[in-house]
């Protein structure tokens, strides 16, 4: 029971495909299969970030779903963005994050540390980080488990939204991220090692047979014990 990434990006330049200022559209992901779908640009030294100032760029690429609970990642710099977020949809074709026929689940950040985990339009859950800094990078982790219907909003590894119930109205089909320009963002602002990695869940024959070693494990200390 392994862990599969589906789609890896890091967003590096490479000299050829990959430059700065070069178009993130058409390209495929440097891990997993398919085309991205978008207006973002490589920044300077890597990642993707605003084709023109203040203007809202996007990354969207679709995957075979699984059906198992996927994991959704970027590192991103918000700094001069209005927000950046990761986020998941039904396509891959359309861009609008607000737009409840196709965006299902995203996180976003802002500059000052707000961050929201939305369905669509609709807010789930909100809050501000303490100590946020917006010119250092944050990690964006949407956890999202199709059997129990919850997701999540990890940042830097701590899950500051809980595990909220969401259901989502179409299944998953693509995943990517959202610069939101807000007339002022900058190339500063960026998305770099995006990711999304499916996790399968364990099969009832599994957790039988870890219910059955824990109970021998169990018997086996209260016999030493007597």
């Amino acid at each position: 029971m392994h862990a599969q990434t589906l789609i890896s990006d890091s967003f590096d330049l490479n000299g050829t495909t990959r430059t700065a200022g070069g178009n993130l559209n058409g390209l495929p992901p440097e891990v997993g299969s398919g085309t991205w779908y978008s207006n973002a640009k490589f920044g300077a030294d890597g990642g993707a970030t605003v084709a023109n100032t203040g203007v809202d760029s996007f990354g969207l690429i679709s995957f075979t779903n699984p059906g198992t609970t996927l994991t959704a990642q970027a590192s991103v710099i918000t700094v001069t963005s209005g927000w950046i977020s990761v986020g998941f949809q039904h396509s891959s074709t359309n861009s609008n994050w607000f737009d409840s026929s196709n965006s299902l689940l995203f996180g976003l950040l802002t500059p000052t540390g707000g961050w929201q985990l939305k369905n669509g339009a609709t807010l789930v859950a909100s809050g501000t980080l303490s100590n946020f800094t917006s010119t250092n990078p944050y990690t964006l982790e949407l956890v999202y488990n199709p059997t129990t219907a919850i997701a999540g909003l990890l940042i830097n590894g701590i899950n500051v939204s809980g595990n909220r119930s969401v259901t989502l109205s179409k299944s998953i089909g693509s995943s990517g991220f959202f610069i939101y320009g807000n007339g002022s963002a900058t190339t500063s602002a960026l998305a770099t090692d995006f990711s999304v990695v499916a996790v399968p869940e364990p099969s009832p024959k599994l957790l039988v047979m870890m219910g059955l070693l824990l109970g021998m494990l169990i018997l086996r200390r209260g016999s030493f014990r007597s």
